[in-house]
């Protein structure tokens, strides 16, 4: 009372506030005080209690970056605030002095702080609109809101001074304040619209790819209208990624990766912090532990008293705790937990008008059954005030989703980055634990349910202030009773609690199969060629499909917990009605069940079932996101390379300085795999490694660029680093780029590099020259090409310090010395570079500085060849073992020089080894003497042969096709496969079963209606008799019942519909798998890897696990909107009125909508390819790039592919969000219509309750509906894409056929070729032209002739893996085209040029399908030379080789291969190039066992060189798709005008002596010794390594004077050599002439 009293003096009026007036009144009256007061001060509050944080806001923003210059829109907003100060100081004075002898005293003091109040916040107001513009302020949020508010609360005024009739008492104020008013709607207006800023100039050509969002206004952007111009274009033309707008600068990945690293680094070290307290503090216990230890002869065998004596000195180190370990989740809040929190302010805002509506209700219903006692404005203004509370709810709402969405986006981005980023850093052993499929996996599947999880996150959140602020409305309905519904929930939380930790179990085992099943599928993939050679694929298909079963299996016991949770959450609602009402009407006779308490208990209720039905989904995703976390954090956490490794020290003497280094790859191995390593080697130098295969060669290398553990000692570098690997990497991009590597083109430079690699050639023969795209893993280029454009990298990078790891193995010797002379050698463009080659060409040792001899991972011996040639060590040894086991391959292609070298070496080594070579040898060394001397008769004749390598498949300029995709509304013949997944009965029992249930729903909501409006239960004086109680509890009972048969509808429809839909993911899998491994070759040689491996795993488990929830969602809200529309239609006829025109606007909206986010879930598909594409091509390049140091640009070029995947996403869920604003509106358009067709009418309460409760859910019905069936269109998308694989791409023929021949066949192997025409690819020119040969039974024939003459593509024909373009190819009389592909390519065997080796056992990769036992495969492995070696391997047969055979070395993958070839042994042999890319040894090992295995056999040889079919029956010469020449070698020699003999001629195989007949090599007796060892080893398995020199290792320390680099050389070029000093150095310049140093790289 005293405040009211206080009130009252304070306003000199009667009254503050009076609801009986109020609400009795004929019109809405609010007296003079209470708009003084609360209507004027909430707005100018608003403004004052924000503006400190606004300021900080305002100082702080990078829009401040942005220019605003002074404009006529800002003056006049200032202008307005200022004039409306004035308005209010007027007002006043005119209140003073209205009357006669006026004082400030007699206004009341209310009025006296609102015009002081509103005067300086309208001048606060106009200087905020300046400071605004000078701080790159578009439109104000703070002012818009303040301008709404006052705007809003001055109507009461409006309309009050008009019906009050105050122009009649007072017209200069009437007028005053109408002028006022006029001037606030102004300034609303002028803040709905945006300032123009110079940054967003239309003419620059980034700005027209630059989102409007962030130069909108407030009004525009809670309504979307930014989106207005996409969407209006969508509808004219289908979107392309070109019309996508940049993302914004804070949705950019660069920019989350800076803040999410800060936070995960402050992360890592806290972690260190805690793990060195745990440590310290497990250390001062074992310090107790090592006390008691210290004993002696004397001490008590019982410890005596100081207790019992431990045997060990220390106890074992804990494992690490959670608490120890970086928290993910942790880093992500702290990055985006601000963002987050806003989403939840949004949601809390919307949550709460939510409630307002059926407060709104209980009014109406009200007025329903009391029209004749109230006034028609307690209609009416209620109706408005529900259609305006349900709008502003919408905005909120959908605000709500857009941040919430765009912070998942955010995390994804960022996780991906981080992913990739780790990637990079891992080391070696972390390597081994992460393949590059489960590596995949975590970026593609547990990044995008992470994502999903934060953007619904928020319903979790928000759940139980939802529940708490329904459970406090229905106590004030219907009182305690609400208690029995609150009681139904919490005892379903138990249930719910023990379903999330079985889905959290099943979700690791799934996500656990998927990484297996992509790992493996990456496996298949990249060796698919070798496989459908193989005719594995039967197999491996097998294998995939296992682990799929198991993952189905999994996924069904998911469904059975997710449709055991979707019956209960779908059904709590309904069980709390029935439990609240049933407990309001047993309690007391005296509560009656009235249609206000129930229809507004029945619209609380149906607010919370959206939040409990979200929750059962939300805690579903959220289980799957903390799985993910977890992997991903585990991944993050792997050990790091140690940057540490390797110094780079510009103080160091030497360019490359180790001392006392150990190196290891396993840092728990036993033993090092390099000891003892010491070396200097000063700048300028070239350093040749050399040593016995597994000696450690490549490990040396991988040491000194930090790719090893380093156990001990230091290693330093001073400059930058090149790196050449033994296996070259190759970029999917252009050859110019590939070598270009980042760097600037500068044409000279660029043209004496592939002058000097030997690249010109090959460029004549690309169709684009060096701008032809390579193709993944460099598919159209040969393995010497593929090392020359590495090489060139290497030269193009100009760096300091070059480590070349045998760069000349898989090119011929005269390349071979081309590149050493020109690049490497002391006078090649590398010639004041230092240079460590690592090499098996001994010939090349005579020109090196220092050579570096290598024993079981020692260096043994350095210095130059000269000093370590003297005296018989390891140096003299190594060279002797070299001659004794050099295959003929060696001998017979050599360059005339590099003869002459090879002669004088083995003169050399045979005078000062301690043991003579055999007699064998000797006649040896006689062949090479009197080879090399007549060749010099050839030196002057001999030209620059082209290489004679594999042909470049590519004959256009691009090879990889674009990734198509789908435009406009998806088909509907893809939901009908869907449904077919489904299957049909199926899908037409959930469709029954569900129809069943919702209408059980809609008559238990009419039974309400009649239990309400039942004359004998609102008839008061029956309320204690028989008859009224037993008509209360019929009414009950049947309501329970209904909602028993509601339960049993449900639980069935969730149980067939989850299982029927994990049947279709896993039918539609299988289809795909299958025709996949169907596809021809030309498919996986124009698809990237990537690309097929994003429809394996994104979207088989967006099908797995986003759709079948999306599809459950859209059924539902179809059946909702069905119901809603049927049951106001019942009850309101003229609401059908309102119904057709929203009708059509709704379809409308869903016509051109639907197809424009179809559009943008396919473009956001396609762009996410080339993420996965880039980042596997990273990874298996990861040591090239760090050799480089270009990590920097690996990330920036994933960041912008992760940018381009963002933006039609972004777009995409924005667009969601336009739609979902408008749809909305329309909806509480229907919401009006339905309430004032129903307060206008002579309807009851009950009836208008129950139309109104169901307009309700209209609204948010019909807008989920079509957003549902948005994102069921953008989802089924996922379908889409899986049955384009299973659909549109072709086919090869049948693997078996109806006639298959005899299982003998072939029984002689004789091969027919009759006018046989064959291409790549159709479109593609004929790569064999018209061939006809006949091969007769064991024949051993080799395939010769120059890059691109058709050699492969003839083994390609046999094996069908191209097929015919005319003409025919028969074996023993039986056409191939006749046969089923596995009834040939089984009867085929043939030894690759790659060996690839597929994940797992060494078992698996000899015999996948057990046809063989283990005594044939040890047999075959002891023919192969590698059974010693499998037998020192842990498990043996059940060796893991490791991901793509990482665990093995290059030669013993090809042994191995070599072992799958003897086990198969058909009668028809086929090698190509199988040993172009071995060292000698390997090759010797392989060529001797083919010799002796398969003499009975066919033999078709494509030769590297010419030498390993010198001595076959006959030789086929191919050109240009022809056969030239097919003959025997002696009678092709013999014609001089062949082709045969000039290729034989420039390799050295034919001379002039001896009447001109052709030399044929001699073959020494001693076999070769196997080469074989572990990768890496330092140690040979079987062959016993030569004994170290007995006066042990010479140091290199250091390297003085007297190893300064020389030339030992100066023979003639075979191509004119270009001066060095033409060769530019600097990067940034193009000009020849200049300073000191230009001549250098």
């Amino acid at each position: 009372m005293a405040t009211d009293e206080n009130l009252q003096e304070f306003c000199n009026t009667s009254v503050f506030w009076n609801s009986t007036e109020f609400v009795n009144s004929p019109w809405p009256r609010v007296p003079p005080c209470f708009q003084t007061t609360v209507l004027t001060w909430i707005p100018c509050a608003w403004l004052w209690l924000t503006l400190p944080p606004y300021c900080y806001f305002l100082y702080h923003s990078d829009n401040r970056k942005r220019n605003i210059p002074a404009n006529a829109l800002s003056a006049i907003k200032s202008g307005i605030s200022f004039m409306l100060g004035i308005m209010v100081l007027v007002g006043l004075i005119h209140d003073i002095t209205k009357d006669v002898g006026g004082r400030l005293s007699n206004v009341p003091p209310a009025v006296l702080l609102s015009v002081f109040l509103r005067l300086a916040t309208f001048v606060l107001a106009g200087i905020l609109s300046q400071v605004e513009r000078l701080c790159g302020i578009v439109s104000s949020g703070i002012q818009f809101l303040f301008w709404m508010m006052l705007l809003v609360f001055n109507i009461v005024p409006f309309y009050s001074k008009i019906i009050i009739k105050e122009y009649d008492k007072d017209l200069f104020k009437f007028i005053i304040f109408y002028l006022y008013f006029a001037a606030i709607l102004c300034q609303f207006i002028l803040h709905c619209v945006a300032e123009k800023s110079d940054d967003a100039d239309p003419s620059t050509p980034e700005e027209k790819t630059a989102s409007p969002e962030k130069t909108s206004s407030v009004l525009n952007r809670l309504y979307f209208w930014w989106l207005n111009p996409l969407v209006i274009s969508s509808v004219k033309t289908t979107l392309k990624l070109e019309d996508m707008w940049r993302l914004n600068e804070e949705d950019k990945n660069s920019t989350l990766t800076a803040k999410f690293e800060k936070h995960w680094r402050q992360q890592i070290i806290n972690s260190k912090i805690k793990l060195q307290k745990i440590m310290a503090s497990v250390r001062r216990k074992q310090n107790v532990y090592t006390k008691a230890s210290e004993t002696s002869e004397k001490t008590p065998l019982l410890g005596g008293k100081s207790g019992p004596v431990f045997k060990e000195g220390r106890v074992p180190d804990p494992p690490v705790p959670p608490s120890a370990t970086p928290s993910l989740s942790t880093a992500l809040v702290k990055t985006f937990g601000f963002m987050y929190l806003v989403s939840l302010a949004f949601k809390f805002i919307s949550d709460v008008l939510q409630f307002a509506s059926p407060l709104l209700l209980g009014i109406l219903i009200d007025y329903a059954d009391n029209r004749g006692e109230f006034s028609s404005w307690r209609g009416y203004m209620p109706a408005i005030a529900l259609f305006l509370a349900s709008c502003v709810q919408s905005v909120f709402y959908h605000q709500n989703y857009h941040v919430g969405m765009a912070v998942g986006m955010r995390i994804r981005s960022t996780l991906i980055a981080a992913i990739f980023r780790k990637a990079l850093t891992l080391s070696p052993s972390s390597r081994k634990d992460s393949t590059l499929g489960e590596i995949v996996n975590l970026m593609s599947v547990d990044c995008q349910r992470i994502q999903d999880t934060f953007t619904y996150s928020w319903s979790l959140m928000t759940c139980p202030l939802q529940l708490a602020l329904g459970i406090y409305l229905l106590w004030n309905v219907v009182g305690a009773s609400c208690i029995a519904g609150l009681v139904v929930l919490i005892l379903m939380v138990p249930l719910n609690s023990y379903v999330v930790v079985k889905q959290r179990k099943l979700n690791v085992k799934v996500l656990r199969l998927k990484g297996q099943r992509t790992k493996l599928m990456t496996d298949i993939l990249n060796g698919i060629k070798v496989l459908k050679m193989y005719a594995w694929e039967p197999f491996f298909q097998e294998k995939v499909k296992n682990i799929r079963d198991q993952e189905l299996k999994d996924l069904k016991k998911v469904a059975w917990l997710q449709g055991s949770t979707t019956f209960c959450w779908i059904l709590a609602p309904y069980l709390v009605t029935l439990a609240t009402f049933a407990t309001y009407i047993l309690v007391s006779p005296d509560n009656l069940l009235d249609a206000k308490k129930a229809f507004v208990a029945l619209a609380l209720f149906n607010i919370l079932r959206l939040p409990i039905n979200l929750m059962s989904q939300t805690i579903s995703l959220l289980v799957q996101a903390v799985v993910s976390i977890r992997r991903i954090q585990d991944f993050l956490v792997l050990t790091d390379l140690d940057p540490t490794n390797v110094h780079h020290s510009t103080l160091s003497d030497y360019a490359i300085e180790v001392e006392n280094g150990s190196f290891s790859w396993d840092v728990d191995a036993p033993t090092p795999i390099l000891r003892d390593i010491n070396l200097k080697i000063p700048e300028g130098m070239l350093i040749a490694v050399v040593g016995q295969v597994g000696s450690g060669k490549s490990s040396l290398v991988s040491a000194l660029l930090g790719e090893m553990n380093k156990l001990e000692g230091t290693v330093n570098f001073r400059g930058s680093t090149a790196y050449v690997p033994q296996e070259a990497w190759i970029q999917n991009a252009t050859l110019m780029n590939n070598i270009l590597f980042g760097k600037p083109f500068i044409q000279k430079k660029y043209q004496k590099v592939i002058e000097a690699c030997a690249l010109v050639p090959d460029l004549d023969m690309l169709p684009g020259r060096d701008h032809t795209e390579i193709g993944e893993k460099g598919i159209n280029i040969s393995g010497g090409q593929k090392q020359r454009v590495s090489l060139a990298r290497a030269v193009y990078s100009n760096s300091n310090v070059y480590l070349l790891d045998d760069p000349l193995s898989a090119v011929d010797s005269h390349v071979g010395k081309h590149i050493f002379d020109r690049v490497i050698g002391p006078k090649g463009l590398l010639k004041n570079k230092t240079r460590v080659l690592v090499t098996h060409g001994v010939h090349w040792l005579p020109m090196v500085d220092v050579v570096v001899v290598m024993v079981n991972g020692k260096i043994t011996e350095t210095g130059s060849y000269d000093q370590l040639i003297t005296h018989d060590g390891p140096f003299a040894q190594f060279l002797r073992q070299y001659f004794i086991n050099e295959p003929d391959t060696e001998i017979e292609n050599e360059h005339p020089d590099v003869s002459k070298i090879k002669t004088q070496m083995l003169e050399k080594v045979e005078s000062v080894t301690s043991d003579a070579l055999t007699s064998d040898t000797d006649g040896r060394r006689l062949s090479l003497s009197v080879r090399r001397e007549s060749k010099k008769l050839e030196l002057g004749k001999s030209s620059y042969p082209k290489p004679l390598e594999q042909p470049v498949t590519n004959q256009h300029q691009k090879l990889t096709s674009e990734e198509v995709s789908q435009e406009g509304q998806v088909k509907w013949s893809v939901f009908t496969e869907y449904g077919k997944g489904v299957g049909v009965l199926t899908s037409v029992v959930v469709l029954v079963v569900f129809s069943l249930y919702h209408s059980t729903s809609v008559f238990s909501n009419y039974w309400l209606t009649f239990w309400t409006e039942d004359q004998l239960l609102l008839n008061g004086t029956e309320r204690n008799t028989t008859q009224y109680y037993n008509r209360k509890m019929y009414y009950l009972t049947v309501y329970g019942v209904l909602g028993g048969i509601q339960g049993v509808l449900v639980f069935l429809y969730a149980i067939i519909l989850s299982l029927g839909m994990v049947t279709a993911a896993g039918r539609l899998h299988h289809k795909m798998l299958r025709k996949i491994l169907r596809a021809p070759m030309a498919f996986f040689d124009t698809t990237p890897v990537g690309r097929i491996t994003n429809r394996f795993s994104a979207d088989i488990d967006i099908m797995d696990n986003t759709l079948p929830l999306t599809f459950r969602i859209t059924l539902n809200s179809l059946f909702l909107a069905l119901s809603t529309l049927i049951v106001c239609t019942i009850n309101t006829p003229y609401f059908a009125a309102v119904i057709v025109p929203m009708a059509i606007l709704y379809y409308f909206i869903m016509k051109f909508y639907i197809p424009t986010a179809s559009q943008l879930k396919r473009m956001e598909s396609v762009t996410r390819s080339p993420v996965f594409n880039h980042f596997s091509e990273t990874v298996t390049g990861a040591s090239v790039i760090r050799a480089y140091k270009v990590q920097e640009r690996f990330r920036d070029e994933s960041a912008n592919r992760v940018d381009r995947n963002m933006e039609p996403y972004y777009i995409n869920f924005s667009s969601s969000r336009w739609l979902g604003v408008r749809l909305e509106f329309l909806g509480n358009c229907l919401v009006l219509g339905a309430t004032l067709f129903s307060i206008f009418s002579d309807l009851n309460g009950a009836i208008v309750g129950l139309s109104i409760t169901y307009a309700l859910q209209a609204t948010g019905i019909l807008n989920l509906l079509v957003v549902n069936f948005s994102d069921l269109a953008n989802n089924i998308v996922c379908v889409e894409r899986i049955k384009e694989y299973y659909t549109d791409v072709s086919s090869e023929a049948e693997w078996t056929s109806p006639n298959p021949p005899p299982p003998d066949w072939p029984l002689s192997g004789q091969i027919t070729f009759n006018n046989y025409k064959t291409r790549y690819r159709e479109g593609l020119d004929l790569v064999l032209k018209g061939v006809t040969l006949t091969i007769n039974h064991g024949e051993k024939i080799g395939i010769v002739g120059r890059t691109g003459a058709g050699k492969s593509s003839m083994t390609l024909s046999l094996f069908r893996l191209i097929e015919s373009a005319g003409g025919e190819i028969t074996i023993d009389g039986v056409r191939i085209s006749d046969l089923g592909l596995h009834e040939l390519r089984s009867k085929i065997t043939i030894l690759p040029q790659d060996p690839v080796i597929f994940s797992g056992s060494l078992r698996l990769n000899l015999d996948p399908f057990n046809e063989y036992t283990d005594l044939q495969l040890w047999k075959a492995l002891e023919t192969a030379h590698l059974k010693s070696f499998v037998q020192s391997l842990t498990g043996q047969l059940q060796y893991d080789c490791g991901e793509g055979g990482m665990s093995l070395s290059v030669g013993q993958r090809q042994l191995l291969c070599l072992a799958r070839t003897l086990l198969k042994k058909t009668k028809i042999l086929i090698l190509d190039e199988a040993t172009a890319a071995v060292d000698f040894q390997t090759d010797e090992l392989i060529q001797e066992t083919i010799q002796k295995e398969f003499r009975d056999c066919t033999i078709l040889s494509i030769a590297h060189r010419l030498n390993t079919i010198i001595d076959y029956d006959r030789v086929m010469v191919l050109d240009s798709g022809h056969v030239t020449e097919f003959d025997s070698p002696d009678n092709l020699l013999a014609r001089k005008d062949s082709l045969f003999y000039s290729m034989a001629k420039n390799a050295g195989l034919v001379v002039d002596i001896r009447g001109g007949k052709p030399v044929s090599p001699l073959v020494t007796s001693e076999p070769p010794r196997d080469p074989t060892s572990r990768p890496g080893s330092a140690s040979s398995q079987e062959g016993v390594p030569p004994p170290a020199s007995p006066v042990g290792p010479r140091p290199i320390s250091p390297i003085g004077p007297p190893l300064t680099p020389i030339s030992r050389m100066d023979s003639q070029d075979t191509l004119p050599r270009s001066s060095s000093s033409e060769f530019e150095t600097n990067d940034q310049s193009g000009s020849a002439n200049g300073k000191k140093g230009e001549s250098e790289v």
